[in-house]
């Protein structure tokens, strides 16, 4: 989990892209002690989806290395995240440096 500032919340709305294709939501999570808490999230609003278009290696090791990293169920993992089919990301200096990020994660 992920805390901030509340006088931050603008510019973290900016870098999320609210107003240009996200928007906020509050929801209800549940950790794996039972604790139940409302957290902040972003959403793609509806048009903004574009259900053809594939995330690229690096993100998609990322999304993977999260789901594990907060332990979320094996059967969670395998069908929402590494079911996904990822391309490549033509640009290869922007893929190298994101695979040193994670790598420098640990993963």
């Amino acid at each position: 989990m992920f805390s901030f500032d509340p006088a931050e919340r603008a510019e973290l709305d900016k870098a999320e892209g609210v107003g240009s294709g996200y928007e906020h939501a509050t929801v209800t999570v549940t950790n794996d002690k039972g604790r139940r808490r409302k957290v902040l999230t972003y959403l793609a609003t509806p048009d903004y989806i574009d259900d053809s278009l594939k995330p690229y290696g690096w993100y998609k090791d990322f999304v993977l290395a999260g789901g594990r990293e907060h332990r979320l169920p094996s059967e969670y993992i395998t069908e929402y995240i590494q079911s996904v089919e990822a391309i490549e990301d033509p640009d290869k200096i922007r893929d190298n440096k994101q695979r040193a990020t994670l790598g420098s994660l640990g993963q």
